[in-house]
């Protein structure tokens, strides 16, 4: 039984976690939808301005750029959490602050990506496919090794004959905790172990009470045991006792005592007509 209770509570608790993961994946699709949404409104946005002040030369390309940044961009829904990367397929125009675009301006997404894939980085890949691809989407990657994981949602747009990649990136970490994601794994999580808790501790109690029971049923079967010996040779030992009372030790042939308890019970029990043989 214990074997079973163990082999159940390991079962529970490896459903439990699949369920959790996939609760914890599942969120942060539905986070990442929310966050397409967003970064498709933001690129209208964009578009707009792009639209309007263009002039279609190199310097006013750039200052239309330069205009979308500071209009949109910067003033787009951000957090110490949340920052944007806006560029183009061949080079980078703003990612997350100034600091940060001073030393990414003009680098192309690719040469961005192979940086964070050589700081140790993780998920870069499904993000340079999104990349090379041309495709929207959210994928989940890291800046290097130390740094916390994004969830990236990427969007590509066209005005004129330039297409543009706007990308929202929002820590995990910081969306798991404000949706209490933690808080809802911790609890239920904690409630399978004290449930497999219990289970075993029943189970180690019934255990014991049943080995309680075995143990004293058979000294109890013991006991019996050993009292049907005395009693056998108790009876064994009157038998005998009887058998000398009654007859010669010698010849076995029945004695006074014999014919005296018999004539009682025959006077007792009123028989007449009683004949009595000796030889």
């Amino acid at each position: 039984m214990a074997i079973s209770s163990a082999l159940f509570c390991a079962i529970l608790l490896v459903f439990v976690f699949n369920i959790l993961s996939t609760y914890k994946t599942n969120y942060l699709k539905a986070i990442g939808r929310e966050q397409e949404i967003l970064v498709n409104s933001v690129s209208r946005d964009i578009s707009k301005i792009l639209s309007e002040t263009a002039t279609y030369t190199p310097s006013g390309i750039t200052s239309a750029e330069n205009s979308a940044v500071e209009n949109v961009i910067k003033k787009a829904e951000v957090s110490g959490s949340r920052y944007w990367i806006f560029g183009s397929t061949d080079r980078i125009i703003f990612i997350e602050n100034d600091d940060f675009t001073k030393n990414f301006y003009g680098m192309t997404f690719e040469e961005l990506l192979h940086q964070y894939k050589l700081n140790g980085g993780v998920g870069i890949q499904s993000f340079s496919t999104l990349i090379s691809n041309k495709s929207n989407g959210t994928v989940q990657f890291s800046k290097s090794e130390l740094s916390a994981v994004s969830l990236a949602s990427i969007r590509f747009f066209t005005v004129g004959d330039k297409t543009y990649i706007l990308s929202a990136c929002t820590s995990s970490d910081y969306l798991l905790r404000m949706g209490d994601v933690y808080k809802n794994i911790n609890y239920i999580a904690m409630s399978a172990i004290i449930l497999c808790f219990a289970v075993m501790v029943i189970t180690i109690c019934f255990s014991l009470a049943v080995y309680r029971r075995n143990n004293t049923i058979t000294q109890k079967d013991r006991e019996i045991k050993n009292k049907n010996i005395l009693i056998e040779k108790l009876v064994q030992k009157n038998d005998s006792d009887n058998a000398e009372l009654i007859s010669d030790e010698l010849t076995g042939v029945y004695n006074k005592t014999f014919c005296d308890k018999l004539l009682a019970k025959i006077d007792s029990n009123n028989i007449l007509n009683v004949g009595i043989v000796l030889i």
